[in-house]
């Protein structure tokens, strides 16, 4: 009787040190917070005047107060822009950290505003919030989806941007040791992204020409993008591809290409097959050497009409599906030379004489 009685007491111990446990630290209850992360620095109402000569420099640099939701527990912020009074339905990502702290240049807002709509260099006032949501890990790349998305009140700014060339997403990998020679770009100055790029194993997608900016590996799922730090990389087999991403969306697509060379250049083939390029890894370029007569020619992707690259308005520049050839005026050997590659806004060719 009396172990029944210890026992007894033993149980109602725990239950009322349960009971004083709730009350002192309470746990997390499903749809309730204790606490938002707010800004601490800058102040709100600021001013900014971009310029593109200091894009590389820093915009500002953003502190804030932890967020809690009343139980300890890993969370990662994330730091989203709009358009003043617009309650954030077409926020812009700007970047995500396991931090208190982030750092932001001059082009990333610059580019921001951009995506937002914005396409003169006009005074915009802005609003900027903290989203936090709960994540489980060292690396903090697994989210919690039993915990909800706290978000802080909103900090205004007015800001002044510029309007430039196409921004660009720039590729590091294994096919280029890691560095940022290799870019993308977005033809209408948003989050959508596109070019071709050779690719050889593991990449990342990066906002600056280093590791300063925002940077985009895998997501969770297959043609998704993440902003994790320290996240997976994207992979592909050695190939070219024509690329896609939107930084806004966090999406991605490839698609692996071979171009060739269609016409009536080569004796006995009148319009009636591509003769495939090769592509140089030393010089970024696709090559075609051989014997021609003299007559008309045309790029082609992928064995089909529905990419072809003919004669531009400036010399030895390329357009999308024109009607007109390109004209080789006498018969010889020449190496034909095709670069979408170095400039991704302006597609190029030669056709020089071979030895």
């Amino acid at each position: 009787m009396k172990q029944l009685y210890k026992i007894s007491a033993l149980l109602l111990l725990v239950i009322l040190f349960a009971a004083c446990s709730d009350d002192d630290d309470p746990m997390y209850e499903t749809g309730t917070y204790v606490q938002s992360a707010e800004f601490t620095d800058p102040d709100a109402g600021k001013e900014y005047l971009l310029t593109e000569e200091t894009a590389s420099n820093t915009f500002e640099s953003y502190t804030w107060t932890a967020s809690d939701y009343g139980t300890p527990i890993g969370m990662r912020y994330t730091i989203q822009v709009d358009l003043k009074g617009n309650d954030f339905k077409n926020a812009v990502t700007l970047g995500s950290t396991q931090n208190r702290q982030i750092r932001f240049t001059v082009a990333e807002i610059n580019g921001a505003i951009l995506d937002l709509g914005v396409n003169d260099a006009e005074p915009t006032y802005l609003e900027m919030r903290i989203l936090t949501q709960a994540y489980a890990g060292e690396e903090g790349i697994t989210p919690l989806p039993d915990y909800p998305t706290i978000y802080s009140k909103s900090l205004e700014l007015l800001v002044t941007p510029y309007v430039s060339d196409p921004p660009e997403l720039y590729i590091a990998g294994a096919q280029n040791n890691w560095t940022h020679d290799v870019y993308i770009y977005s033809a209408n100055r948003d989050s959508k992204y596109q070019g071709y790029a050779y690719l050889n194993g593991d990449f990342k997608f990066s906002s600056l020409p280093n590791w300063d900016g925002n940077n985009f590996g895998a997501g969770a799922n297959a043609g998704e993008l993440g902003t994790e730090e320290n996240g997976p990389n994207l992979n592909l087999p050695e190939g070219i591809y024509w690329l896609t991403a939107d930084t806004r969306a966090l999406t991605w697509t490839s698609k692996a290409v071979t171009w060739g060379v269609m016409g009536n250049i080569v004796a006995g083939n009148n319009w009636a097959t591509d003769i495939e390029m090769t592509y140089d890894t030393d010089k970024n370029v696709y090559t075609l050497t051989g014997d021609f007569v003299a007559g008309e020619y045309k790029f082609r992707r992928d064995n089909d009409w529905a990419v072809n690259l003919g004669p531009g308005n400036e010399p030895n520049i390329l357009e999308y599906n024109t009607n007109d050839n390109i004209k080789l005026s006498s018969a010889g050997k020449y190496t034909i030379m095709l670069d979408i590659f170095s400039d991704p806004t302006k597609l190029t060719y030669t056709i020089t004489p071979a030895n």
